[in-house]
């Protein structure tokens, strides 16, 4: 969340070395539930969630379930 605000942190630049080295980097379900609810509106919510569909998935609960409540948070 800190990377898509801009915030610089040690994280955010270690996250952008791995993206810039092209290092493979997973996507937990949770931490997408996360950044889904800080979306604008509907529009914004399919677009971030087109963007991350390459992203290898880290199941903690399940990605239908991190979606659905993503979703739900919105309504």
């Amino acid at each position: 969340i800190d990377l898509f605000a801009n915030r610089e942190t040690s994280q955010t630049e270690r996250l952008r070395q791995f993206l810039r080295e092209r290092f493979v980097v997973g996507l937990a379900d949770l931490v997408l539930t996360e950044v889904l609810q800080g979306t604008r509106d509907e529009q914004h919510f399919r677009t971030t969630l087109t963007n991350f569909q390459d992203y290898p998935r880290i199941t903690v609960v399940d990605t239908a379930v991190a979606v659905g409540a993503a979703r739900n948070y919105h309504t």
